[in-house]
């Protein structure tokens, strides 16, 4: 006779990071954006500029002291003759080194959140780790997880009437594309321009989430050395057929937003 299964739809999952990982994105300022453009979301965006700020400014890449979170990262490595080694990762200045756990932890909590959810495909933009509120525990981080959505599509009138990313490529500043080969950059330029002047194209955005209809889930991160461990307890109950499988809604650009503004996208930073 088979053993009674669990009762709760409750998951675990568990994650181990080397900030050795992190330390090799650091190194290379277009590497370090295109990595957090999509590992970040939103709601964790001001978070991670205003540290990044924070870091570049105390090693005098900047003077400001009032910061604003834009939407591209500043430059974090300093020295770039330093070899990305676990082994050195101690004799790194003790504000690289606080940047490097902080970044390695959130990205091993995503992980964990991920397994912990075996009945759903989540993905890194679904995720949220955010620093907890004050009058709770302040020793963990809360994490938010996106419920499941319908897609948003559009065509290029409405894509650039809402003010997304790709939509409006020209008249963004060419300093998104930072620290990269000509090579590599006249073929994003290509791409980019090729998508926005197809009459044919469809834009696709998740669906707005709403702040009440994210799923808190449990979690800790802790640090050691030059590895960063998180665990994840969420609830993980299976979905049915018919949320898998939501139909998609197209906006014809009449009323508010519909969709969920990714990086670039006009209403990210608001």
């Amino acid at each position: 006779m088979p053993s009674k299964a669990f009762p709760l739809p409750i998951g675990i999952g568990i994650d181990l990071i080397q900030t050795s990982r992190i330390e090799t994105i650091l190194k290379d300022h277009y590497k370090l954006n295109r990595w957090a453009q999509r590992i970040f979301t939103r709601p964790e965006w001001p978070f991670i500029s205003h540290k990044c700020q924070q870091h570049a400014s105390r090693l005098g890449d900047t003077h400001k002291n009032n910061f604003r979170p834009g939407l591209i990262l500043p430059k974090i490595w300093q020295n770039a003759d330093i070899k990305a080694d676990a082994a050195e990762t101690e004799a790194l200045p003790p504000l690289t080194c606080q940047l490097l756990r902080l970044l390695a932890g959130r990205w091993a909590m995503k992980e964990a959140v991920i397994k912990a959810h075996r009945n759903r495909k989540l993905y890194m933009n679904e995720i949220s780790v955010i620093k907890a509120e004050r009058d709770s525990d302040g020793s963990k981080p809360q994490v938010l997880i996106d419920p499941p959505s319908q897609t948003i599509m559009m065509d290029a009138r409405v894509a650039s009437l809402r003010g997304l990313r790709e939509a409006k490529y020209e008249n963004m500043e060419r300093n998104c594309l930072l620290q990269t080969k000509s090579s590599v950059r006249n073929s994003v330029d290509q791409q980019l321009l090729n998508l926005r002047d197809y009459p044919g194209v469809i834009y696709k955005r998740r669906a707005l989430v709403k702040e009440e209809d994210r799923q808190m889930a449990e979690g800790n991160i802790s640090h050691d050395s030059e590895y960063a461990v998180a665990i994840c307890m969420a609830f993980d109950e299976k979905f049915k057929s018919s949320d898998e499988n939501i139909d998609p809604i197209f906006d014809d650009g009449s009323g508010k937003p519909l969709h969920e503004p990714a990086w670039g996208d006009e209403g990210f930073l608001e």
